[in-house]
């Protein structure tokens, strides 16, 4: 009878794990989760400081090469000024080393406060699972909580990361639009204007993206649990003879998971090449109309060298941005998760005067035990049992007469 109950109980538990992660998915962003960090991330705060600074360096580095090479070409190719010219190029090295080092100095300390807050936030769910009582794993499938502990946590650990590097993103971008105006601000105008183009293509795309990496965290939560339901429970599935079953339920389960991903990577392969278009006819009608403007002696040739670099780079941080967003949602949603079970209290709490236990042999003994739910019916009757240490014990009996009550 006991095959009976694990496959009622798996089936309860993956409705259970379906509403749940619909809950969560359905709302992707939470502040309370960037709140619930912070106690995690506070300890590291000098490191995270370094990496902001070291974003600034690097996003200031990035920003300025396009503008040492129009300064090289207009100022010293173009006057034959070799000594202006070597000076311009040392410092050009220079820009990329520091380039180098900021970029290396922000990565090395983001991945290690994203390690500590990812070796915290282990330590706690551990603990905290750890306290929860018996029935709390009869109605949670284990492949579920192994998800939250692996697949979320590793999930939010690249929240850090992506906060950081948006940042950087963001403020490169406003950096080169400063220094197209500052450059000219008719073509820099020109220049933007597939912007508003490329909102609405943004726009479009989100709904259906957000869509598509909702499904592919949802289908993979639910290949977990049900590899960890069948392998845990093979003695069961061999005996009832149910193989052939489980592996056509499993199947449904892994299809869609793989469906899912591919769906999802159809969609992100969509906004590139359409990015990518929008780049081209920038640069098209930059060179288009600077040209004519360098014809007119009133644009320098460095200068719009400098406008097609700055195009480029300008449409990079927007591809990243792209990219960081649906990540960024993907961490949030593993961050509901993830304190949604840290929140969840245990059934049984011990008394704020509870005694210490002292050391047990290990005896299991019950004497005249009954329990009832409602407090008319009872469930168990005038049990007696004891249960000697090392000994191994089976409850058999038919559904419904308490062998989940007797053992919770």
């Amino acid at each position: 009878m006991m095959s009976g109950s694990f496959f009622r109980q798996a089936g309860q538990s993956n409705r259970q794990g379906n509403k749940l992660d619909d809950e969560v998915f359905g709302h992707a962003f939470n502040y309370k989760v960037i709140i619930r960090m912070v106690p995690y991330v506070k300890p590291h705060k000098g490191l995270l400081s370094i990496a902001i600074m070291a974003m600034l360096v690097f996003t200031g580095t990035q920003v300025a090469v396009p503008w040492l090479i129009k300064v090289g070409l207009d100022e010293f190719v173009s006057s034959g000024d070799v000594a202006g010219l070597a000076m311009l190029t040392a410092v050009f090295v220079g820009n990329a080393m520091l380039n180098w080092g900021a970029n290396f100095t922000q990565e090395l300390t983001i991945a290690r406060v994203g390690q500590n807050v990812l070796y915290a936030l282990r330590r706690d769910m551990f603990h905290h699972l750890q306290r929860q009582s018996v029935s709390f794993y009869d109605k949670n499938e284990v492949g579920r909580i192994m998800s939250r502990v692996l697949g979320d946590v590793y999930q939010l650990q690249e929240f850090l990361s992506v906060a950081v590097v948006t940042l950087g993103d963001l403020l490169s971008l406003f950096g080169i639009v400063a220094a197209l105006l500052l450059l000219n601000a008719k073509l820099g105008l020109i220049a933007m204007m597939t912007i508003p183009v490329l909102v609405l293509v943004m726009a479009f795309w989100q709904p259906f993206a957000r869509k598509a990496f909702v499904r592919v965290r949802f289908a993979a939560s639910t290949v977990n649990g049900a590899l960890n339901e069948n392998i845990s429970g093979v003695r069961v599935v061999q005996a009832m003879d149910r193989q052939e079953r489980n592996l056509q339920l499993f199947d449904a389960k892994n299809r869609e998971n793989l469906e899912s991903s591919v769906y999802a990577t159809r969609i992100s392969s969509g906004l590139l090449p359409s990015v990518d278009m929008l780049t081209a006819v920038s640069i098209g009608s930059v060179l288009f109309f600077g040209s004519r403007m360098v014809g007119a002696s009133a644009l320098e040739v460095g200068t719009l060298v400098a406008f097609v670099m700055y195009i480029q780079r300008f449409f990079d941080p927007i591809r990243s941005l792209t990219m960081q967003y649906t990540q960024l949602q993907r961490a949030m949603a593993s961050g509901i998760r993830i304190f949604e079970l840290l929140d969840m209290e245990p059934e049984l709490k011990d008394k704020p005067d509870a005694e210490e236990l002292p050391p047990i042999k290990g005896d299991i003994e019950f004497r005249d035990v009954s329990y009832s739910y409602d407090g008319r019916e009872d469930v168990l009757k005038h049990i007696d049992i004891h249960v000697s240490p090392g000994q191994t014990c089976a409850i058999v009996g038919p559904t419904g007469a308490g062998k989940t009550t007797f053992i919770n």
